[in-house]
């Protein structure tokens, strides 16, 4: 049974979304478009909902229209969990058993449970009313005994939510009172005989460690006065202990120590901030592994992961998934790694994008895509370069060479790409169309360059089947014949002139004419690097010896200009 849709209604930064879930669901997006909102939702629905009535939610969660709204003026909020049946008869009978009549047979032959939690301010009450309910196939609440406090405790124990936040101190993680680690220090475990005679070992031996250690004893012997001026009872008034003689206390100190390279244990909160981070999480899915013996046999544990990569190196972060799949029940995973991504099905991606008029949610949809396309898509995109999936806008560009120019001149504009979101994306050894399909179902603009000859007949017709509704002159621009032309008549034509081979005709045109500069691309020896003079072209707009020809300015400003919408 795992929850399979979640809709999420005026909930902090979210207006309204709904985000379908895989076994295994990866959130992508910037910083505050709501993936740990979402993560929060659930956590909320499944795991801190206790009561029908009371605050459930903090003020600060209701989703504030602007500057001037107030919690007790916002929208109400509103979460559903939708769980569903993949196929018919693949929920365990003891679950349908165990969810009662809130299991509701849809005209599919499938079981589902809708479960919604409704919280808003109330003004006869003056307070904020959170409610629950579970809903019918048209989406009204059940009545009976659906509406029971112990149906609302089923299902928490069914999809019981487990969290890990991207914050993972080892020091706080393994010590005693650590949410996970504390778990494994009980001594109930152990046998009443085989905890007295623990401690009487460990009495004694502290005994022959004080006695041996003659500091210590002199302090005992010393702190012994103390009697002349309190009565303590019967027994010695001073015990010295070394070593801990209670086996609780014992295991409270207990440390996990990890071999360095030189073959020393050290514990592992001295560890770095990468080998912590992944002792937590592996501590965390021995945790999950271990309490699931405690739940029901038919439970379906949540994990909700935010940034696994955290300081780990990028080839230990591509291995990371590995770990992550291992993890017991379903998994809804947040990071900012396009590492990560390269270990990933890209049909579990959630992409999270804030526009004007809230929180989008985007996905890829295999049913769009051949199978060519995919295999593409995987090799040239995700495997290598899964950072392009977090960019705001695609600079869609043939190659190399137009991605040196580009860059170069963004360079020499001061133009910040990377923090305006704009990603240089060669197409020339795959498939535009399949990059401009990509990333209008991923929510990330696109605008695309190609040259007027053989650009425009290769690729001009799957260009335009990619523009949806948007306007040609958000998407496709045919600034030039060719580049190399487009260069040598914008005050870089020395550096094609000094390449011409000797052995090839001569130009004869009129110098600096369109005729001249096409004679002298035609004097270029076979073997010349376009990219090379690109990025001399790129280092002379650097250095102010040659303007940025605006033709590429306003290339470089639409872009950002896509990406800031």
């Amino acid at each position: 049974m795992q929850l399979s849709k979640v809709r999420v209604r005026n909930f902090r930064c979210i207006k309204d979304i709904s985000v379908d879930l895989n076994d295994t669901t990866i959130l992508i997006g910037e910083n505050n478009t709501g993936k740990t909102a979402f993560l929060d939702a659930i956590r909320i629905c499944l795991s801190q909902l206790r009561a029908r009535s009371g605050r459930v939610f903090h003020e600060y969660d209701y989703h504030l229209r602007d500057d001037a709204a107030t919690p007790m003026d916002s929208d109400a909020i509103v979460i559903e969990l939708f769980f569903i049946e993949p196929e018919t008869e693949s929920w365990h009978d003891d679950v349908i058993q165990e969810l009662g009549n809130v299991a509701v047979l849809g005209d599919d032959d499938r079981y589902r449970v809708q479960f919604r939690v409704r919280s808003g301010f109330d003004r006869d009450t003056n307070d904020f009313i959170s409610e629950w309910a579970f809903l019918d196939a048209q989406g009204s609440p059940l009545t009976g005994p659906a509406t029971s406090a112990a149906q609302l405790n089923t299902l928490q124990r069914l999809a019981s939510v487990f969290y890990l936040s991207a914050l993972r101190d080892a020091a706080a993680h393994f010590g005693s009172r650590g949410p996970f680690w504390r778990n494994f220090l009980s001594e109930s475990s152990l046998s009443q005989a085989d905890r007295e005679h623990l401690e009487h070992e460990f009495a004694e031996l502290n005994d022959q460690l004080i006695a041996a250690h003659r500091p210590l004893s002199e302090v005992r012997t010393g702190l012994e006065d103390a009697k002349r001026v309190i009565d303590f009872g019967g027994g010695d008034a001073v015990g010295i202990d070394a070593l801990p003689t209670k086996l609780f206390s014992l295991l409270s100190r207990t440390q996990v120590s990890l071999t360095s390279p030189a073959g020393a244990k050290i514990p592992v909160d001295r560890q770095g901030e990468g080998t912590q981070s992944l002792a937590v999480l592996l501590l965390f899915g021995t945790f999950l592994r271990t309490r699931l013996s405690e739940l029901d046999p038919s439970a379906e544990p949540i994990t909700c992961l935010e940034e696994p990569e955290a300081h780990l190196h990028p080839s230990a972060i591509r291995a990371l998934m590995q770990v992550v799949r291992g993890l017991p029940g379903q998994k809804l995973v947040s990071s900012h790694s396009g590492d990560l991504l390269a270990g990933v099905d890209p049909l579990s991606v959630r992409r999270f994008v804030r526009r004007q008029a809230g929180i989008d949610v985007h996905r890829i949809r295999c049913d769009t895509f051949d199978p060519e396309e995919m295999r593409k898509f995987d090799f040239h995109v995700r495997r290598s370069r899964g950072e392009l999936l977090f960019a705001r806008c695609w600079l869609l560009v043939e190659g190399e060479t137009e991605t040196a120019l580009f860059s170069g001149a963004a360079n020499a504009l001061d133009l910040d790409l990377e923090r305006a979101g704009v990603r240089c994306v060669e197409f020339g050894q795959t498939a535009v169309g399949m990059l401009a399909k990509i990333a209008n179902q991923l929510g990330i603009s696109w605008y695309c360059v190609v040259d007027g000859d053989s650009g425009l007949r290769k690729y001009e017709n799957t260009v335009r089947a990619q523009f949806g509704g948007s306007a040609e002159a958000d998407r496709l621009t045919i600034p030039y014949e060719n580049v190399e032309q487009f260069l040598c008549e914008n005050g870089f034509g020395e550096l094609y002139e000094s390449r011409m081979s000797p052995q090839k005709r001569q130009p004869v045109a009129d110098h600096g004419t369109a005729d001249y500069w096409k004679q002298v691309l035609a004097a270029l020896p076979r073997g010349y690097s376009k990219p090379s003079v690109a990025g001399e072209a790129a280092l002379k707009m650097n250095v102010a010896e040659v303007p940025v020809p605006q033709v590429l300015q306003g290339i470089l400003e639409k872009a950002v200009e896509l990406a800031n919408e």
